[in-house]
């Protein structure tokens, strides 16, 4: 026990370094920098997850309009054209 104290009051300076270093990393790795980094990371998948939205909403309006225009042309009469024709070839 008495090595022990001699070292640490021969290298007194050092220990106190250790001390306040160890108190600093210590407040610095400690929970609100990893609530940080998980937070960051939240907010990144949310921002991916908008830009995924968007284009699955973009997507549903060109099928829409896709289907709007699909309706219109088998209305029109070159629908009952080429299903006759289609009809005609099967024979």
């Amino acid at each position: 026990m008495r090595i022990i104290s001699d070292y640490l009051l021969l290298h007194r300076h050092e220990v106190v370094w250790a001390l306040v270093f160890g108190l600093i990393f210590k407040v610095l790795l400690d929970l609100p920098i990893t609530s940080l980094i998980g937070s960051g990371i939240r907010r990144f998948r949310n921002k991916l997850a908008e830009r995924s939205a968007e284009r699955i909403r973009k997507r549903i309006d060109e099928l829409k309009k896709y289907k709007e225009s699909v309706a219109i042309y088998l209305v029109s009469d070159k629908a009952t054209i080429w299903a006759r024709c289609d009809s005609f070839l099967q024979f």
